[in-house]
């Protein structure tokens, strides 16, 4: 049979309260208020006044919640997602680098040998047949000129072999660090 624990009234607001299934035994004998709210009111002494703002789309009144952190709080402009997307004066942060603050991989004479094939690889679809050899399997762009422009006429389908014989008789080929050709 359970035990019935006598419900309490709130030293705050006079609410009646009773005791939750979860709760433990020693925090309900210590328990005086009905909720959080009541309990940081009585220490404080006074009603806390909510605090409020408005959305800077739509008007409508936030409030801050009570877990919510004052960082966060002191940030927050719209009420909601759609806000933000629909808000006159909302900029989606801008990807173009801010000037003396330029990312590590940042090239200034124009892109990287990556960049390159990641373009070409993007734009165009490989045919799975050798240029040179006629083989079909697996190929790989390869750079003619060394120059690695984003045009597809500096490129060819190439199986593995075809584009390593190629590479090592380009002259233009840029050497890589740790390379023995």
């Amino acid at each position: 049979m359970l035990k019935q624990y006598k419900p309490k009234k709130c030293y705050k607001c006079g609410k009646t309260f009773y005791k939750n299934k979860d709760e433990s035994i020693d925090r309900w004998v210590k328990r005086k208020y009905c909720s959080r709210e009541c309990s940081d009111i009585h220490r404080r002494g006074t009603e806390k006044t909510p605090i409020i703002k408005n959305c800077a789309v739509c008007g409508k009144e936030m409030t801050k919640k009570y877990d919510e952190s004052w960082k966060r709080w002191n940030k927050k402009k719209f009420c909601s997602r759609d806000c933000q997307t629909k808000g006159t004066n909302y900029k989606a942060p801008s990807t173009a680098f801010k000037k003396g603050n330029k990312p590590h991989n940042f090239k200034a004479d124009g892109y990287g040998y990556n960049a390159v094939h990641q373009w070409v690889n993007r734009h165009y679809k490989k045919s799975g047949v050798c240029e040179k050899c006629g083989k079909a399997g697996k190929t790989q762009w390869a750079n003619i000129s060394g120059n690695y422009e984003r045009s597809i006429d500096d490129f060819s389908e190439l199986c593995y072999s075809c584009h390593t014989k190629m590479d090592k008789a380009n002259p233009k080929r840029p050497k890589m660090k740790g390379s023995v050709l």
